[in-house]
């Protein structure tokens, strides 16, 4: 099922434990890494073989009805020969009522040594968390500590320069449109985080979609596309007391994404309603929101609506990645500030895995042994792997740069991968989370 920012109504009954632990809470309440969350987290030493991106039969590990022999027969080649292997899995955690949270967002520290991963509520409610993990082992990673947000679903994280960034939805209550909350919190070196040093704000629009960092400033968007949800678009705010600074928010109803490509900002405005010519790629040269972007037109691209759909920047190459759903993958050449080329959405075929499940939802590229691997969040039909060379030199669209992809399980959706040297975290709604590595043998 693919990542959505809609909310499907579910009713529950809070317990007497439950309704203590909430009001409690009424902030960010945390757990220790108990025996009880460290059972969440399962290790393996497992290679996942790629299968063909339009078989719809084969899965990439043994599952039930059939053999490990099945995948093998039916593998195709990792780039470069890589090996991919799926050292942990993490069952996602339960909040205060006993809900099922599923996994949303994952962030990596750019030092390497932590990973953090957001968690929401599926239904009309909200409810949040985050897992800290110490990933300075790749093949061992540790949970180090869990926190619940209660009422904040969390769509998207971010871990920089000392902070911990959390951003998405706490359902406001007034009638004035501010539903979009961003929450910031101290991360010390050894994967800390305090509690006490948060820092909320709420912002118009219906969630708050991602988040980028440049230097001091924290560029925020909101949306999603609503007809009364005034001022939705993209905020600066001081990283430090999280006061906007600077706002656009004419011409984008419906912005989806914010990366940071150099010291630019590039905004994916979606627009999935007419006209279409609105769904663009706006950089802002060095993140000035006063100065007119360079706009790249993705009418061609159009996101599904409410759905999850992000964006990389790909600094080698100086090419932006933008995962537009059932669009697929646009390819923007940031130095020429054209579409270069794209990547479709999967088609698998029959019936096995329906049209509105094979969605790319985001992409991310990881270094393994000095090769660019480029993965794709898609859904049912898994996370693909591809080859970061030949996505650098793609000049059409097509399937050619993809060698394979890794599903994991009937029903298992990837609906969102961070990677970062090494090591790939997927994560896969209440599915929970996937932790592999990705190594070229040298």
């Amino acid at each position: 099922m693919k990542q959505k920012y809609s909310r499907f109504r579910i009713f529950t009954f809070l317990s007497l434990p439950a309704l203590m632990f909430s009001l409690l809470c009424l902030g960010a309440c945390a757990l220790d890494n108990s025996e009880e969350e460290t059972d969440r987290l399962s290790y393996s030493d497992v290679e996942l073989s790629l299968v063909d991106i339009t078989d719809a039969d084969s899965y990439s590990r043994s599952v039930p009805g059939w053999t490990r022999g099945d995948a093998v027969a039916r593998a195709v080649s990792a780039p470069g020969g890589a090996v991919i292997k799926l050292v942990a899995e993490v069952d996602p955690p339960e909040d205060a009522q006993g809900r099922l949270l599923q996994a949303s967002h994952v962030a990596l520290s750019s030092n390497g040594q932590y990973a953090a991963v957001g968690y929401m509520l599926r239904g009309d409610e909200a409810s949040g968390a985050i897992d800290v993990f110490n990933i300075s082992n790749p093949s061992k990673p540790k949970l180090q500590s869990t926190h619940f947000f209660p009422g904040f679903d969390i769509a998207a994280v971010l871990v920089e320069s000392g902070s911990l960034f959390l951003a998405g939805q706490t359902p406001d209550q007034s009638g004035d449109g501010r539903s979009a909350r961003v929450v910031s919190l101290d991360f010390s070196n050894s994967g800390v985080v305090s509690l006490s040093s948060e820092k909320s704000v709420q912002l118009p629009g219906y969630f708050a979609t991602d988040l980028s960092r440049e230097d001091d400033v924290l560029f925020v968007t909101t949306g999603t596309y609503s007809s009364n949800q005034a001022a939705v678009g993209i905020y600066a705010l001081d990283t430090e007391t999280l006061e906007t600074s600077e706002s656009v928010t004419a011409g984008y109803p419906d912005a989806r994404s914010v990366v940071s490509g150099g010291s630019d900002v590039a905004i994916f405005e979606a627009q999935y309603s007419d006209p279409a010519t609105n769904c663009r790629l706006d950089i802002y040269a060095d993140g000035e929101l006063e100065s007119a972007p360079a706009s790249i037109d993705l009418s061609a691209y159009p996101a599904t609506a409410e759905a999850k759909a992000k964006s990389a920047y790909f600094e080698d190459a100086d090419l932006y990645l933008v995962a537009a759903n059932r669009s697929g993958i646009a390819i923007v050449d940031a130095r020429r500030g054209t579409l270069k080329a794209g990547i479709p959405a999967p088609s698998l075929a029959g019936s096995l895995v329906p049209p509105e499940n094979q969605s790319s939802n985001a992409v991310s590229m990881g270094d393994a042994g000095g090769r660019d691997i480029v993965l794709i969040a898609n859904g049912e039909a898994g996370l693909w792997v591809g080859d970061g060379n030949l996505v650098r030199a793609q000049t059409t669209s097509s399937t050619s740069s993809i060698n394979g992809s890794i599903r994991f399980g009937s029903g298992e959706s990837v609906n969102f991968v961070a990677s970062r040297n090494t090591l790939a975290v997927a994560a896969v709604g209440t599915g929970g989370l996937k932790m592999l590595t990705i190594q070229v043998p040298r």
